[in-house]
């Protein structure tokens, strides 16, 4: 079995559904070895981004992704929640069409897992890996981080803050709005003969992105 039994992408946010499982890579790299190892070994299928591998199946409950965790790897010292750890995918839309009150809050199964971020949207439920399980950070605002795809923040809200002042407040462009810091609730700029201190919330100018992922424009 080789490698092309794993499905690599190099997006932050992992999009998981039916019945899954997620490794911490971290943890089979230290505990077992290499992941393509572990993934011939068990003759496993999975995507990966080099910090999360996930298997899915479409059954509930998970009884071959269970299997595969009480009778074949417990000898590799990977312990669930420390290592792995079981979900199911959690439906948006209800009967005649209700929408989930848990619609943009974190997968509840993986809300205390330090090495996972998640959030549930409209356009499906999503994890992520925590780089810092120690850091109190809001959800909402790591996932859209993680969307940017390697852009940096302050070039990002930069092309947002134009959209918003040319939508609100077209003169002040004149003043050459720059965006020189962004923290995890506000953007903070700098415009030409003002020099008092300017900010504006991240989710304000969050309206202006082109997606629509959150059901918003």
């Amino acid at each position: 079995m080789s490698e092309s039994n794993i499905y690599y992408t190099d997006k932050e946010n992992l999009v998981v559904s039916f019945s899954y499982l997620i490794f911490n890579v971290e943890s089979i790299n230290k505990k077992y070895g290499r992941l393509s190892s572990f993934v011939s070994d068990f003759e496993l299928f999975g995507e990966t981004n080099g910090k999360l591998f996930i298997l899915s199946e479409m059954v509930m409950p998970h009884m071959r992704l269970a299997e595969l965790v009480n009778e074949r790897i417990r000898w590799t010292r990977l312990r669930e929640k420390e290592d792995y750890v079981f979900g199911y995918e959690h439906i948006i839309y209800g009967v005649h069409y209700s929408v989930t009150p848990l619609l943009n809050c974190e997968i509840p199964e993986l809300k205390d897992i330090k090495w996972l971020g998640s959030i549930i949207t409209k356009k499906g439920n999503y994890v992520w890996y925590n780089e810092n399980p120690n850091e109190d950070r809001n959800h909402i605002m790591a996932f859209r981080e993680n969307r940017l795809e390697g852009a940096a923040p302050k070039k990002y809200y930069q092309q947002l803050l134009l959209k918003h002042l040319e939508y609100y407040s077209p003169y002040k462009f004149k003043f050459n709005p720059k965006v020189y810091k962004v923290d995890n609730y506000y953007v903070f700029f700098d415009m030409d003969k003002h020099y008092s201190k300017n900010a504006i919330a991240r989710q304000t100018l969050e309206r202006f992105r082109e997606d629509s992922i959150f059901g918003r424009g």
